[in-house]
């Protein structure tokens, strides 16, 4: 009797054109002969957290669960269909239902759980203990809410231990990774930018020469802080941030003699393709991975897609405001922790630059990119996409 085979994309979010690419949903369903299905699960692991996704899409595969009962009654049909079944998830266990549903992902031999590494760019780890004390203090002030999400989440994490829930296999993406876990098989592949580089053709967007800014739901909107507790003034305020934006670009723009363009935040949808509060600059609605090897440089809060400044040996400059200053958190020591793993440093766009500022902003370091590749984005030297990586757990 011929296998059946599924594999079931389990996304704690909603649904973005991102993720499909991210996950090569096409790629893989085309390859395996397998049927595709995608569980959208939000509503029932994070109620409230749907609000910070405005860009999402349906999609034929897609199912979208309000419940965790109604989710696990068809699970359980699907167990009664098919003799295989891969499970591709990052779904932690921050609250009792997450732990339900990895226990019952756990205990079905028939399951084989994927998970992807978490450190797909630089995490600070190190941080000054003195001044950790002084974060906290303020936070349990201003916003004590952040500290028991933090809290409630903590004997749900020690009960996944004392479990030993872990993923069947875990596609590692690069040096930096450090393995934790006691039984998973750790397979080596590749971060979801490094994968979406090896598949995607490149489009040139524009005659002319052009920069990237790669824009973070904040200040606009609250994005991830619907999940953890920060609250949209402690990322800088959109009268000022939108403000010393356009002044930077300006330099740039008229030093340089190229256009800088915004990537859309793949959680953010903007009503114009040229908003006012970018001064009337271009929104691409082409995808980071399509115009990224054609960009003369990269500007950045914090985003992961800098990655591509490495992957093309482009220029990336980190920036902040004055605003983040004032902010009693651990913005700055985290993005200088970034900035150095570029071999770079953050800059504050409300100084004064010259010319030779400016110029000096398009200098990096080739040696410090290629380690970066090589600790977060994929040691594989073959080039293998993940798509093919995985479709031979189906084997």
């Amino acid at each position: 009797m011929k296998k059946k085979k599924i594999i079931i994309l389990i996304l704690p979010i909603k649904l973005r054109q991102i993720d499909l690419d991210r996950y090569d949903v096409k790629e893989l369903e085309k390859i395996s002969k397998a049927k595709f299905e995608i569980h959208e699960i939000v509503n029932f692991l994070y109620p409230g957290f749907e609000k910070a996704f405005l860009n999402t899409i349906k999609d034929k595969r897609l199912k979208s669960f309000d419940s965790f009962n109604l989710w696990k009654k068809d699970f359980n049909k699907i167990l009664k269909k098919y003799n295989e079944i891969l499970v591709i998830k990052n779904v932690h266990s921050d609250n009792l239902t997450c732990l339900r549903l990895n226990l019952f992902l756990q205990k079905n031999k028939k399951i084989k759980v994927l998970e992807f590494s978490n450190l797909q760019s630089p995490i600070n780890v190190k941080k000054n203990f003195l001044k950790q004390i002084k974060i906290l203090f303020f936070t349990a002030i201003f916003n004590p809410k952040k500290i028991l999400v933090h809290i409630k989440r903590k004997p749900f994490h020690y009960l996944s231990k004392i479990f030993n829930i872990e993923p069947n296999f875990i596609i590692k993406t690069g040096k930096k990774f450090n393995n934790i876990h006691k039984t998973a098989k750790i397979i080596s592949g590749n971060s979801y930018d490094y994968n979406m580089y090896l598949k995607t053709k490149s489009k040139l967007i524009s005659k002319k020469n052009y920069g990237l800014f790669l824009e973070a739901p904040s200040p606009l909107y609250l994005g991830d802080s619907y999940f953890d507790g920060v609250k949209l003034k402690d990322l800088g305020t959109p009268e000022k941030w939108f403000k010393s934006l356009n002044k930077f670009f300006n330099l740039i723009e008229k030093y340089k003699k190229i256009k800088i363009k915004i990537v859309a935040h793949p959680k953010v949808k903007h009503s114009s393709k040229y908003p006012s509060y970018y001064f009337g600059r271009e929104v691409l609605t082409n995808r980071l991975p399509e115009v990224a090897k054609n960009s003369k440089i990269f500007i950045s809060r914090d985003s992961v897609g800098s990655s591509f400044a490495a992957i093309y040996n482009k220029p990336v400059v980190f920036i902040h405001t004055d605003e983040f200053k004032e902010k009693k958190n651990n913005f700055l020591e985290n993005q200088n922790y970034i900035a150095d793993s570029f071999g770079t440093k953050a800059i504050n766009i409300d100084n004064e630059f010259s010319q030779k500022n400016i110029n000096n902003l398009f200098n990096f370091k080739k040696n410090k990119y290629k380690e970066y590749i090589e600790n977060y984005l994929s040691e594989r030297k073959d080039k293998k996409n993940n798509y093919k990586i995985l479709n031979e757990l189906l084997k």
